[in-house]
């Protein structure tokens, strides 16, 4: 089974709670702005619409901080069970996100992250091991089930 569009998304949670965040504050600026002034009038002035443009810059950038500390802790969960987790040893999975992405590997094991979630490292070969470049977020990785003669150690992944 290949990972669809929802599945590659998911393996993104930051940007998902980066664009929660920020259409909530983005949203909030022009509700406390349309209280002045119209948004009709906002818009159909260019000057007006410039100076709105600018104004939401900064409050995207804000909507980071407003996910982060709102959405992650939901999102990074709902994601990482949609993509297969909980995973276990000799699962094999798909990475999605990374310079990796599209290797196919098997789990070797699972351990605690510094947030205190799951982590999984991955069966990439001696060298990344010694690296430790072979840990992934459980979010990032799509269980492939079904396909238990897949290479490990793709092609990819050397």
């Amino acid at each position: 089974m290949s990972p669809r569009l929802l599945n590659r998304v998911c393996a993104h949670p930051v940007a998902i709670s980066w664009v929660l965040g920020a259409c909530v504050v983005d949203a909030a600026a022009i509700a406390l702005l349309s209280k002045e002034v119209t948004l009709t009038t906002l818009v159909s002035d260019a000057q007006a619409g410039l100076f709105l443009a600018l104004g939401l810059i900064p409050a995207t950038l804000l909507g980071y901080f407003a996910g982060m500390f709102t959405c992650w802790p939901v999102i990074r969960p709902v994601c990482s069970r949609f993509n297969g987790a909980p995973f276990k040893a000799g699962d094999h999975v798909m990475i999605l996100s990374g310079h990796l992405k599209g290797s196919v590997a098997g789990v070797e094991e699972i351990t605690a992250g510094q947030g205190g979630w799951d982590v999984v490292r991955l069966d990439l070969g001696p060298d990344r091991r010694r690296n430790f470049t072979n840990t992934f977020e459980e979010y990032a990785l799509f269980r492939s089930s079904g396909e238990q003669d897949a290479p490990t150690n793709s092609s990819k992944a050397t």
